[in-house]
């Protein structure tokens, strides 16, 4: 909560709730002329104003990990050093969030404690060696300029505020005093114009209003005015003025700044999204509004910079406009888009975007999921569990409970092979990682492999069951297991760290998945076994990915952005973040997405199981082949299909009798040539004249005296 009192402690009261995940907060800064507060939430810049009436999150630039803040309160803008793409930087935007500038990056700023401006100087502490230094440099910091040690610091700083009386002063007289427009003023620190409500226009003089023109019913020569187009030619009209707060940022996206109304409303055009709000020089893109409160249009009063008759948002307020015919499209109506949340399973169709519906109430986080189309199964992991339920919407909680197939330890990789009806997973313990299988009803339960790697947090699982591959990711890194050869392999992710989602190309045969490569997020892909590198895209859209699928050659994903997932889409050959598509906002905190479509599950006829006819287990060698195994405590029958407690079985027997026959036959071997050749061996190893044998052996023959005099004779 944002709290305040009075300098003695004493009229504590709440400001405001703050609506979302608490988080840590550290550093506050305030504006009291402008009534509005500033503070760092988990590495991103927040505000609220002192009424409590408007908050805003993520105000800093997309991506940036912000480390200290300070205000310039004469020009009104925020100052922070952040971290990007590991290049410590100073930045500065306005009250908003809008008018991004990077000022210059620098070593000296990597572990900062403290910042604060005056003159036109940024002063600040940083930790460098083995103490904290104080560093002073120019705010616009060129290669000519020098930044200056002030001072090495003996103690440990945790903080710095720079005191002068100037830092505190109240900026100046506001310029719309010195002018006299007749409807709406608009300023900044040192400027001031003039700017009319909807439905009039600026005159000459630029200060004054009058009606715009419009069609009579006579005859004149005034023409309508033409209609706004987007860069494709749909129309865009104004939707209205709408606060610049909480419910409307859970719906809108900021997309980029320091851009005109006609580049917003394009780029939002090419997002496929509904709406495009402005705010100063500030862009979002969104599908719908959502809760949101409607303030009058003469409140958005600051003119758009590329034309002065459209508005582009107000102090805390912003500027919707509303792009005809422009929605999320998906070429394929039976594309469907499964996502579990803290409760369960939903599913949003292409041709009904806009309408989740219900698969699967958990009373846990459901956290993995997959599915069977052939049979229509839905399967989740979640409370330690793999359950299931039919792949059809459920018309009440009570339909959508699901029915347990197993338990199995706290790993959420797990896949379904679709081909032989079986269920891998990820057994995790301490001290091992195993690969286990079952049956779609959890029966036939049998281990595959036995990790031979360090215990590893295990996440996700995919598996091409025609080639009868398994994937997974383990620390961040991606390994496989082959069932048909045996095979485990590590890294197959190759060089990319932090991997984040990963799905199969079954055509192309190749593992595509998001990761970390050269300090940028991208989305790569490699063979089956690691080769042939590829990089499709790098987006900032990918850096909190929740699942990928492709489909048509388009990769679809769900990333966390501000305070709300969204589903997103892009060709698999795009231009960064230009060619992403919003598709939708998730009402949920989704934690694994998956794409479902007819043609991403084919062969699922082909189970040699079905007629092998196994009593107990059966595991697929191939499409066409199988063998049947049985349980610990049970032994194969001479058919091979059936089993039973305490037989032995036929290949025991066999190698039994085989082991047998071998050593009875190098039992005679040795037999025979030991008494044939032996005193002839002790005549040559030792020099003794020992010539008898068992035929003209006597009872009073000496036994020979072997010469143990010499050091280097040995017996072998």
């Amino acid at each position: 909560a944002f709290m305040s009192m009075d300098l003695g402690g004493e009229g504590v009261t709440t400001v405001m709730q703050r609506p979302a995940n608490p988080v840590s907060v550290k550093r506050m800064e305030i504006d009291p002329y402008k009534g509005v507060a500033f503070w760092m939430a988990d590495g991103v810049i927040e505000s609220c104003t002192l009424s409590g009436k408007y908050f805003q999150t993520n105000m800093s630039a997309p991506g940036v990990s912000v480390r200290s803040i300070t205000l310039d309160l004469q020009e009104r803008r925020v100052y922070y050093v952040g971290t990007l793409n590991q290049s410590t930087s100073l930045f500065s935007m306005d009250y908003i969030g809008g008018g991004h500038r990077t000022h210059f990056s620098l070593p000296q700023m990597r572990s900062v404690y403290g910042l604060s401006l005056l003159g036109g100087m940024l002063y600040w502490v940083n930790y460098a060696d083995v103490k904290d230094v104080l560093y002073k440099a120019p705010v616009n910091l060129t290669s000519r300029d020098r930044v200056q040690v002030l001072t090495p610091i003996e103690k440990a700083v945790w903080h710095m505020k720079l005191v002068h009386q100037d830092i505190q002063k109240e900026p100046g007289e506001d310029p719309c005093r010195s002018i006299s427009c007749s409807h709406i003023c608009v300023s900044n620190a040192t400027s001031a114009q003039c700017s009319c409500p909807k439905g009039m226009q600026l005159n000459l003089d630029e200060i004054t209003c009058s009606d715009a023109p419009t069609v009579s019913n006579v005859k004149t020569t005034i023409t309508p005015a033409t209609p706004k187009k987007t860069a494709s030619g749909k129309t865009f009209n104004y939707h209205g003025c709408f606060e610049f707060g909480y419910f409307i940022l859970m719906h809108l996206n900021h997309i980029m700044h320091n851009i005109t109304l006609q580049k917003c409303v394009n780029y939002c055009e090419k997002l496929a999204s509904t709406y495009a709000g402005i705010s100063d020089n500030y862009c979002f893109c969104g599908l719908e509004l959502g809760e949101i409160s409607k303030r009058g249009d003469h409140l958005c009063n600051t003119p758009c910079p590329d034309d002065s008759h459209s508005t582009c948002g107000g102090e805390f307020l912003m500027s919707i406009y509303e792009i005809q015919g422009n929605s999320p499209f998906v070429n394929e109506t039976d594309v469907r888009f499964l996502l579990s949340h803290n409760a369960g399973v939903i599913q949003y169709s292409g041709s009904h975007i806009n309408t989740p519906t219900l698969l699967m109430v958990t009373a846990n986080w459901s956290f993995s999921i997959d599915c069977h189309l052939a049979r229509n199964l839905l399967f989740t992991f979640s409370g330690n569990k793999i359950v299931r339920t039919t792949l059809g919407p459920k018309a009440t909680i009570a339909a959508g409970m699901p029915t347990v197939v197993s338990e199995v330890s706290h790993c959420d990789g797990f896949a379904v092979d679709w081909v032989a009806d079986r269920i891998y997973w990820m057994d995790c313990s301490r001290t091992m990682n195993t690969v286990k299988v079952m049956d779609l009803e959890g029966g036939n339960l049998a281990t595959v492999m036995e990790r031979s790697l360090e215990p590893a947090r295990v996440r996700r699982m995919v598996i091409d069951p025609h080639k009868r591959i398994l994937f997974w990711m383990a620390d961040g890194i991606i390994e496989s297991y082959s069932l048909n050869t045996k095979k485990f392999q590590t890294s197959v992710s190759g060089e990319a760290v932090n991997v984040r989602a990963l799905t199969l190309d079954l055509e192309a045969k190749r593992l595509f998945f998001v990761g970390t490569m050269d300090s940028a997020v991208s989305l790569m892909s490699v063979n089956y076994t690691g080769g042939e590198h590829k990089e499709h895209m790098r987006s900032t859209y990918m850096m909190n990915v929740y699942g990928i699928g492709l489909y048509n050659n388009h990769v679809y994903w769900v990333n966390y952005i501000g305070m709300r997932d969204i589903l997103l889409r892009a060709p698999l050959q795009p231009n960064g973040n230009e060619s992403v598509q919003i598709i939708k906002s998730i009402d949920r905190a989704v934690w694994d997405f998956r794409l479902v479509h007819p043609k991403l599950q084919t062969g699922s006829s082909k189970d040699p199981c079905r007629t092998k006819g196994c009593s107990h287990i059966c595991m697929p060698l191939s499409l066409y082949s199988a063998v049947c195994t049985c349980p610990k405590t049970m032994s194969l029958r001479a058919d091979r299909l059936t089993c039973a407690d305490g037989l032995i079985s036929a290949e025991v027997v066999s190698l039994t009798i085989l082991i047998v026959l071998v050593v009875g036959l190098i039992s005679l071997t040795m037999a025979y040539f030991t008494d044939k050749y032996w005193s002839y061996l002790q005549l040559k190893l030792f020099s003794v004249p020992y010539t008898r044998t068992r035929d003209n052996q006597q009872a009073d023959s000496v036994t020979p005296a072997y010469d143990t005099t010499e050091d280097d004779v040995r017996l072998i």
